[in-house]
């Protein structure tokens, strides 16, 4: 795959300005200047809601060119976010309430620029990434996009302290338009097929939705994707209030427990790529669910105080976070490319992200009135304070035990029994890991056999 370094190379900078633009930092710079819990699901998103702009673009990008339609939203992207980098210094003479507004907007365009552009994106994975590769594609993407959130995230920490003001949060604002400009680079790198030649086939969106719909696995996958996004779509981001507003950590404590989440898929992304490759994604998939609910059930039980909100308990849970959904999208997303119709993949693929997108985008909105609502609700069971919180945990683990049941429906022929896949990555890969370390101390390899006695 002669791209492959151009590949890792755009996902680099642009993890680092996505991570800024539309993670924590954007979170608590909207807080800091006073949004509500339902701005801040609002906020969060647009970044799916957008994207179902796909569904305009998908029968136009195999014409347009991939690189074409990706430079041009990617390049657009960058204006909007020296405009939003703007903002935090102009607070002198803009109330809160226009920056607010004018951050929305901002973002607005960011991700509705974003969401055109990314119709091109998997089709184009599509096309230079070999089946047989795709899992440890995926998994090597994850690992570089985790290691640069993760040094981003432990940045931002660095860059605001324990108080922040509006200075660091243009300053942050300002780097993520730099890895934006960097990002654009490495695209501009990246081989790609020539587009078709004539005019696409513009046949209205129902009837193409229709024709993929009807194919019945690609269907249970798309119903799947939308529970799943919808479950964990505000996860993150109400963590992030929860542990500012309801336990509050400092703003630096918080940034750098949601980049230990990385830690997480670092550890373990290649392992995921290479068990969805060797057994099939069904069983990673089942796997990485458990892991999650039980991340969810701890969550559940620190909300009610019966684990207690140690910066230690949290690092872990955030760990273990980063695993499960680090291997559950390497699954999904490996699933989704190879099990593409083959008569319409472009259109297939465009669909599968537009309809995540939108769950994705129900999930904060939803969410964020939800707890809005529950606030003042505040019943106790005995020594137990149920707060909004808990309801929030609560309602995400029994989603993901419903997800289980439409995993154990995806036809996978490649599938191997979930205990096997598990027992490989307790003892077969952690030995064969061992086994190159000691290769390479050694200087000799599993190969050659034990030394012979002279």
């Amino acid at each position: 795959m002669p791209s492959l370094p151009a590949m890792l190379g755009f996902a680099m900078p642009n993890a680092i300005s996505f991570q800024i633009a539309l993670g924590p930092p954007l979170v608590l710079m909207a807080r800091h200047w006073g949004a509500s819990s339902f701005y801040i699901g609002a906020i969060a998103a647009l970044v799916p809601l957008l994207t179902m702009t796909q569904l305009y673009m998908a029968p136009r990008v195999e014409y347009l060119g991939f690189k074409r339609v990706m430079l041009a939203g990617w390049t657009g992207r960058i204006v909007t976010l020296i405009l939003t980098a703007a903002l935090p210094f102009c607070s002198g003479f803009l109330s809160r309430r226009f920056q607010l507004e004018a951050l929305f907007a901002f973002m607005f365009l960011f991700n509705l620029l974003r969401g055109l552009a990314t119709a091109s994106w998997m089709p184009w994975v599509k096309e230079l990434v070999p089946e047989r590769w795709r899992g440890r594609y995926l998994s090597a993407e994850q690992v570089v996009v985790n290691i640069s959130s993760a040094l981003t995230l432990f940045g931002c920490g660095w860059v605001l302290g324990d108080d922040p003001g509006d200075f660091q949060f243009g300053f942050l604002f300002i780097v993520s338009f730099v890895a934006g400009m960097t990002s654009l680079y490495f695209l501009k790198r990246i081989d790609c097929p020539p587009p078709l030649e004539g005019a696409p086939t513009l046949e209205p969106v129902r009837r193409w939705v229709n024709r993929v719909w009807r194919v019945k696995p690609f269907r249970r996958l798309i119903r799947l994707n939308m529970l799943w996004t919808f479950a964990l779509g505000a996860w993150g981001t109400f963590t992030v209030v929860y542990l500012r507003d309801g336990l509050h950590f400092p703003e630096r404590i918080i940034l750098y427990m949601s980049a230990s989440s990385t830690l997480g898929a670092l550890l373990s992304a290649w392992v995921w790529g290479l068990m969805a490759d060797r057994f099939g994604s069904r069983p990673v998939m089942a796997l990485t669910s458990r892991l999650i609910l039980l991340t969810a059930l701890c969550w559940l039980l620190l909300t009610l105080g019966l684990i207690p909100p140690a910066v230690g308990t949290v690092l872990i849970l955030y760990i273990l976070l980063g695993m499960g959904t680090s291997g559950f999208g390497v699954a999904i997303n490996q699933y989704s490319l190879n099990n593409a119709p083959a008569g319409f993949p472009v259109l297939a693929l465009s669909l599968f992200a537009a309809t995540s997108s939108f769950s994705s985008a129900l999930s904060p909105f939803l969410w964020g009135a939800l707890l809005d609502l529950l606030a003042p609700v505040r019943p106790r069971v005995g020594p137990l304070l149920l707060h909004q919180y808990v309801w929030f945990y609560a309602l995400i683990a029994l989603m993901i035990v419903a997800s289980k049941h439409l995993i154990r429906q995806l036809p996978d022929h490649k599938a191997a029994a979930t205990h096997i896949v598990l027992y490989h990555m307790i003892t077969d890969y952690p030995l064969r890991t061992l086994y190159a370390v000691q290769g390479m101390l050694t200087g000799r390899t599993r190969r050659e056999g034990p030394p012979t006695r002279g």
